[in-house]
């Protein structure tokens, strides 16, 4: 896959596997399976999109990542169409083996580096954190008597994962001095890895930090649909750090 390829390849998985894991954050009794679908959607279309560009790529068919997807796009599905309200053991079975198969087709797609894999773990974290907790502020204009605590708990999950990949693109910077020294010609030069970092950290952390501070503080007021807003403003962000992160990662092999 050429470098754009790579990007937009790992971050469909990345959104697709993050709606996933963080649906368990409310019941689908509480919200309806309506929402649940909403994340279907999201999840599969990711999926879909990337086992597509995968195969556009040159890639067998019949290769283990693609017959994954196939499965992945398959169970979707069925959830789609079959999940009620409240999800019983089936579905609860379904979840888990359509996660484990995702987390297994990011593996393949690092090709078994551990290192590689963790970090595309916590990218996939924080994107899939900001957008489905913006998702879920969303729904709440369908059932206005849910609870806040869905959307304290994204958000303090959140801050978890950025505390997480703020270490890690500390590590990063300093033990990729070479890139940064003043005139370096390594990597992208040394103007254009100063504006890449710049963006990096300005944009995919120091903007979500500040900005999810306000959402608490919205959503501790009940002041949902504001909060919303402000998690929508977030999702983008998070979008631009993450893909920079990537570019860095797939291009320089820079972990920030």
């Amino acid at each position: 896959m050429e470098l754009t390829g790579v990007i937009a390849h790992q971050f469909l998985i990345s959104l697709a596997l993050g709606m996933v894991l963080f649906s368990v954050i409310v019941n689908t009794n509480l919200t309806g399976v309506g929402f649940y679908k909403v994340v279907l959607g999201i999840s599969g279309t990711s999926v879909f999109f990337s086992w597509g560009l995968f195969l556009f790529s040159g890639h067998s068919l019949i290769s283990p990542a693609s017959i994954l997807s196939a499965l992945v796009c398959f169970f979707t599905v069925f959830e789609f169409l079959k999940h009620d309200d409240e999800r019983s053991g089936l579905f609860w079975s379904v979840f888990g083996i359509k996660s484990g198969m995702l987390l297994y087709l990011a593996f393949i797609f690092m090709k078994g580096n551990i290192s590689h894999y963790l970090f595309f773990l916590t990218s996939m974290a924080l994107l899939g954190s900001v957008t489905y907790t913006m998702v879920l502020g969303h729904w709440y204009l369908v059932t206005p008597k849910l609870t806040e605590k869905p959307l304290a708990v994204g958000i303090m999950i959140m801050w978890a994962v950025l505390v997480v990949k703020v270490a890690i693109t500390s590590y990063g910077y300093m033990t990729s001095q070479e890139f940064f020294a003043q005139y370096t010609e390594v990597g992208s030069g040394y103007m254009f890895n100063w504006i890449m970092l710049s963006m990096r950290v300005l944009w995919g952390y120091l903007i979500i930090i500040v900005m999810s501070y306000y959402a608490w503080r919205l959503v501790k007021m009940r002041s949902l649909q504001s909060a919303t807003g402000v998690l929508y403003v977030m999702t983008f962000f998070v979008f631009v750090g993450e893909v920079i992160s990537n570019y860095l990662f797939f291009n320089h092999g820079l972990y920030l």
